[in-house]
């Protein structure tokens, strides 16, 4: 990578930091090839931060399948997490964060993320429960 590809990719690495996702969007393509594994994580991470949640969801599958068997695999697995967590995907998102955790357990981001995970996933199967009860409680009253 030369110098100047450095400051691209720095100045890209603060448009995010400072939230400005789409200057960092525009920015992209003059930081890294189009077929880098840099650039997949870059676009689906932003496609994710400006609400293409759907684009965002298939770069980062394809990131995946690239970065498969490299350290990088349990980041792009966290951020899938990350977003599936945050359609309330919640399958998706535990099998996404378990993947991670296979991959990296010690990493502390991604235990974080899972216990996350799990506590929401606790909270809409009390939900469920609590639901299901009024329901038969419902129907047996009816009777």
């Amino acid at each position: 990578m030369s110098y100047s590809n450095t400051i691209r990719e720095q100045f890209l690495i603060e448009l995010i930091e400072s939230g400005f996702y789409d200057d960092a969007f525009n920015h992209l393509r003059f930081c890294f090839s189009e077929n880098s594994i840099d650039y997949y994580f870059y676009l689906g991470f932003l496609q994710a931060q400006l609400g293409q949640t759907e684009e965002a969801m298939a770069t980062l599958q394809k990131c995946k399948s690239i970065v498969r068997g490299t350290d990088l695999e349990s980041t792009v697995s966290g951020l899938l997490a990350d977003i599936y967590d945050n359609e309330n995907w919640i399958s998706d998102a535990i099998e996404e964060i378990n993947h991670a955790v296979d991959i990296e357990p010690d990493c502390p981001l991604i235990q974080r993320k899972q216990e996350e995970i799990f506590e929401k996933f606790h909270f809409y199967f009390l939900i469920m429960i609590k639901n299901y009860f009024q329901f038969i409680t419902q129907l047996i009253r009816e009777k």
